[in-house]
């Protein structure tokens, strides 16, 4: 839960700033990490909740990737 908060954090600053390449590096770093959680519950043994923060992440990927892109359609409307 700690890390979570930390990492949560971090979005909230790097959203105020705008830092859009940040969110850009999560689209990759995410679904790895779903990657990682899938194949430790499939292979290592561990807890198949592990499981569902994989697909949390790939469900924040997903969110993430449609904000961007509206975000880009935005941008184009103004300019």
């Amino acid at each position: 839960g700690a890390l979570a908060m930390a990492v949560g954090y971090y979005y909230w600053a790097c959203a105020k700033a705008g830092a859009v390449d940040f969110f850009k590096a999560t689209l990759v770093a995410r679904p790895l990490f779903a990657i990682l959680c899938f194949g430790l519950v499939g292979f290592a043994g561990a807890p198949w909740q592990l499981a569902l923060f994989g697909i949390t992440d790939i469900l924040g990927a997903a969110w993430t990737t449609a904000a961007l892109h509206a975000e880009q359609k935005v941008n184009q409307q103004v300019n």
